[in-house]
């Protein structure tokens, strides 16, 4: 058996020591009777121990329940094997530490002289296994989880992983794809926008987003590919929903263009609210009749805008929630100032949910045709009244005729004077009471232009086609004054029975 001294001669002309000094394992040499004789930087720097001051012999610092399974591998390889194996090892300050070993025969003309050792602290190598397969096992449950898919590919475009998501979205499994060729799976992407895209990515170094249809799936898809030093990464979604939303919407704009271009030629103000009553439609017909532009009032509230008298805007907003529909009449203002009425017809549309969305009205002014109806209505009650006044003139020029008649007649054979006065007296009543007969008339059917017709019988009154006839007064103007000079009778009632 080698001496301490040969040994080391031997690992000095064979380069070892120089080989294995450095390295960032501790290395070490025992000789068969275990005792130590060579320790490398890092084994000196980690333990703490020289050749020349460390005296136990191997294995004393493993933990006591491995010392035998430690000193049966190195009886083994002492007869020329090779072992490897993890043990427990307590330091010299007390600290416990996991290595990996390896023991190799140190041979010498065909016969083992010594045993060489490598041991590496796999404490911070498992921590950082266990962190690392933490991580991956945490990202692989993120990536499995999350609403979009994700794909990962090689340099030469193989599958490396794709989560669930990936696999709805291109429709194939993932242990159909692992390990299989991109351009293989999927040959028409080869040459469409993301096959372009991905390539763009990888030779740029940068990542690439684009928006497209793929055909063969019949799917809008968002792909952004990210390069990785491993290959490349692709972030997929699926967005068919979203474009047919965002076709469909535009499809609906141009509706709604063409139907407010409709709804600005109406002649009626038409106005959109939230149930809020916040104005969100107003158009060219609102905006001559109120006053406000459309900028001006969409966004305001339709109820401090338009109404003073908000009673009547609440409870008309009180029906239309409850029956869905309202009409009637309501009083607003117009940004002049003036006060207008409008026939106003209020809709209630529901969303999805059958929750209030939307309050569509119509308003119709109004305001000229209620000043016509009060005029034709006044027209109409005066008229009643002028109907009522003739034909009461009508009853009292009865009344009259016989009292102012009697009192000619008898002025015209009555000798005393006193009388006379008596009867001239009762006379210039009764002709009092035919002027304000004429008066009420012509108060009553202020349109009315009384002529008097001139007869060889007396004089009367014409007004739309009927007459009122009226005493003749005893003067100039009528025809039959030598009559009534004669006071005749007989002369004297024509002039009241011609109407």
């Amino acid at each position: 058996m080698m001496v301490r001294s040969q040994i080391l001669e031997l690992l000095h002309t064979s380069g070892i020591d120089r080989l294995v000094h450095d390295l960032p394992d501790a290395m070490f040499v025992f000789d068969l009777a275990g005792s130590l004789i060579y320790a490398n930087a890092q084994l000196t720097a980690r333990l703490g121990v020289t050749p020349e001051n460390y005296s136990l012999p191997f294995g004393s610092l493993v933990a006591a329940e491995q010392r035998d399974e430690v000193r049966a591998h190195f009886a083994a390889v002492a007869r020329g094997e090779t072992a490897h194996y993890t043990n427990a090892a307590t330091l010299p300050d007390g600290r416990s530490v996991r290595v990996q070993v390896t023991l190799m025969p140190l041979l010498h003309n065909d016969e083992v002289v010594a045993i060489v050792g490598m041991a590496r602290d796999i404490e911070e190598l498992e921590a950082s296994r266990e962190i690392r397969s933490a991580l991956e096992s945490r990202l692989e449950s993120i990536l499995n989880s999350v609403s979009d898919g994700f794909l990962f590919f090689s340099p030469d475009w193989r599958f490396t992983y794709i989560n669930p998501r990936g696999e709805a979205i291109v429709q194939r499994s993932a242990s159909e794809l692992i390990g299989r060729s991109l351009w293989e799976e999927f040959p028409e992407a080869e040459d469409s926008g993301f096959g372009l895209a991905y390539r763009r990515a990888v030779a740029e170094n940068h990542t690439v987003t684009l928006r497209d249809r793929y055909e063969p799936l019949g799917s809008w898809l968002e792909a952004s590919a990210y390069p990785t030093p491993d290959g490349l990464a692709v972030y997929l979604r699926d967005v068919t929903a979203e474009e047919d939303s965002r076709l469909q919407l535009i499809a609906s704009e141009s509706r709604l263009r063409s139907l407010g271009a409709l709804l600005d030629v109406a002649h009626d103000a038409i106005i959109v609210r939230d149930p809020h009553h916040v104005i969100q439609y107003w158009n060219a017909a609102a905006a001559r009749i109120y006053g406000w532009s459309a900028e001006e009032a969409i966004g305001t509230s339709a109820r401090d805008l338009l109404y003073a008298r908000h009673d009547e805007f609440d409870e008309a907003t009180r029906r239309v929630f409850a029956d869905g529909h309202w009409r009637g009449e309501l009083a607003q203002q117009t940004k002049w100032g003036d006060t207008i009425i409008a026939d106003s017809s209020w809709t209630l549309t529901l969303d999805g949910q059958g929750e209030p969305e939307t309050l569509f009205t119509v308003n119709t002014n109004i305001t000229d045709r209620k000043r016509e109806e009060a005029i034709l209505l006044r027209a109409q009650r005066l008229d009643s009244l002028g109907t009522f006044a003739g034909g009461l003139a009508h009853d009292l020029n009865n009344v009259l005729t016989p009292i102012l008649t009697s009192a000619q007649l008898l002025a015209e054979q009555e000798a005393d004077p006193l009388r006379q006065r008596l009867l001239s007296s009762i006379e210039s009543s009764a002709l009092r009471g035919a002027e304000m007969i004429r008066q009420v008339l012509s108060f009553a059917r202020a349109g009315w232009k009384a002529s008097e017709c001139r007869s060889t019988s007396g004089s009367f009154w014409l007004s739309s086609g009927s007459c009122v006839p009226l005493p003749c007064r005893r003067t100039s103007r009528c025809r039959s004054r030598s009559v009534i000079g004669r006071r005749t009778p007989s002369a004297i009632a024509p002039n009241f029975s011609r109407c």
